[in-house]
């Protein structure tokens, strides 16, 4: 929490999935007692389980290392955000310089993991088909939508997620544009994807799902006619990683060894024909003799 000459901002946290485990961990700036609030770092709150009576009874809390800070050169304010739009979350920081200015940087994450993510996106449509001009006008970011998503894990057990997109507007929000969920190491399939958006008192709710979506993908939600939520479509855009390389490879492998396989029985059955063919025509040679 950096305080300025011209700007006092409080503490803020910034919720994100910001390595993908299916958990949200938090982004804020933190100042050390000695250092005073002029000297401030960034530091990320990871989401991990909890155990002891430490933990008030929770199974999960945020942990925080400080010998270990993103930025230090004085950051007024940070926010998680996706730069190569690749469904990894990272960060810009806002700082101030020596001569009093302010500059905009950005923290690229290194993520190698095999983690899969789902990338949700709720625009305020005007139209869907037959827009004028020529034109798609989606819109821009819905506020208030909320998505849901359901699946499995590799153990078996069911995995929810659930996130609103846009829930504040002031005070330096600075939120994501957009819902990242964070699936974990699992190459399956999402099997339930439930999204909504605010409808008016006395209406029916303005919700619909849409199942096995595939993972690594932004989804991109086209919530027109408003009314009629079953009308409702959407566009699909995939990321593929490194996980789903090595499916398709191991894949191609299996059909090429199965097909190696299919061919040499082939090969032989056509050799065993001919042996035959050529029994039948020595018998046939013997008997006219």
């Amino acid at each position: 929490m950096e305080v300025t000459s011209w700007l006092s901002l409080p503490m803020a946290l910034r919720i994100g999935d910001f390595n993908l485990d299916g958990y949200p961990d938090a982004l804020a700036l933190f100042s050390d007692a000695t250092d005073g609030p002029h000297n401030a770092s960034a530091y990320i709150l990871y989401n991990e389980g909890c155990s002891g009576d430490h933990c008030g009874g929770f199974s999960r809390s945020l942990s925080i290392a400080y010998n270990d800070p993103l930025q230090k050169s004085k950051p007024v304010i940070t926010s998680f955000f996706d730069l190569k739009e690749n469904g990894v979350l990272d960060i810009v920081i806002s700082e101030t310089q020596d001569d009093g200015s302010t500059a905009l940087r950005a923290i690229q994450q290194d993520f190698s993991g095999d983690a899969s993510f789902l990338k949700v996106m709720v625009v305020s449509v005007l139209c869907f088909k037959n827009c004028p001009r020529g034109h798609s006008p989606y819109g821009v970011n819905q506020v208030g939508p909320t998505a849901k998503f359901e699946s499995t894990t590799p153990m078996g057990k069911n995995q929810i997620g659930q996130a609103s997109q846009l829930s504040q507007s002031a005070y330096f929000s600075l939120q994501l544009p957009f819902m990242l969920f964070g699936l974990g190491q699992t190459p399956n399939f999402v099997d339930e994807l439930y999204v909504g958006i605010p409808y008016p008192t006395g209406k029916s709710p303005r919700v619909h799902s849409w199942s096995s979506i595939i993972p690594n993908s932004q989804i991109i939600i086209i919530p027109y006619p408003l009314d009629s939520p079953s009308r409702w479509k959407h566009e699909l855009y995939v990321t593929p990683s490194r996980l789903v390389l090595l499916t398709g490879v191991s894949l191609l492998g299996t059909c090429a060894f199965i097909g190696i396989i299919v061919a040499l029985l082939h090969w032989r059955e056509r050799i065993e024909d001919k042996k035959e063919k050529l029994q039948e025509a020595q018998r046939f040679h013997f008997d006219a003799m």
